[in-house]
């Protein structure tokens, strides 16, 4: 994505990149960091508390790229850790299916005239789509969904991150060890003929 500084009069950016495991989000997120820092403003990245695949205070990308990143828990977290947030901050949201209270913190900070990047799965390991993310589409600025590549066929088309390990719930943190992305040919024959998502 072109990495897009505002004109002080614009709304604020509101930007989401969706996608399965290993499509880029984050090295998306770590590049727009980089340029807007470039531009001399302050990059704030936070991560939820429940994401705990990276080493503290650091979010990495599966290509091995760290970044510095906040654990968050809410809004209310937010707010009284007393961040200082002006039209020369920019915000990003790492793996921002896991906040449950996405929307209201993407309300906040358009209230308090920042721009906002957030990155996020596109689906469950079941294929349906996470809440959170479903219900804040319609409000982004922006919106760049991303493809892996079938670790099955081949494909760059690949959109659902599969679950490789039998465990419960939706909330199972993990890499390679845990998860491959499938195109939905693939996906598909993996769960026995369900029907495209």
């Amino acid at each position: 994505m072109r990495v897009e500084i505002r004109a002080s009069e614009q709304e604020p950016l509101r930007v989401c990149f969706t996608g399965p495991m290993f499509s880029g989000k984050s090295t998306q997120l770590q590049e727009i960091g980089r340029k807007y820092r470039i531009a001399k403003y302050t990059v704030l990245c936070f991560h939820p508390v429940v994401h705990q695949r990276d080493k503290p205070g650091v979010v990495s990308t599966h290509m091995g790229l760290d970044f510095d990143s906040k654990p968050l828990e809410n809004l209310d977290a937010l707010k009284s850790a007393g961040y200082q947030l002006t039209e020369r901050t920019v915000v990003l949201l790492e793996e921002a299916q896991f906040f449950t209270d996405l929307r209201q913190l993407l309300d906040y900070f358009g209230q308090q005239d920042v721009d906002v990047y957030f990155a996020a799965l596109n689906m469950k390991y079941t294929g349906e789509p996470w809440e959170a993310v479903r219900d804040v589409l319609h409000t982004c600025t922006h919106l760049e969904l991303l493809y892996a590549v079938c670790t099955r066929c081949g494909s760059t088309r690949a959109r659902y991150s599969h679950r490789l390990i039998e465990q419960i719930g939706d909330v199972v943190i993990g890499a390679e060890d845990k998860y491959e992305p499938l195109c939905q040919p693939c996906f598909s024959k993996c769960y026995n003929g369900a029907s495209e998502q």
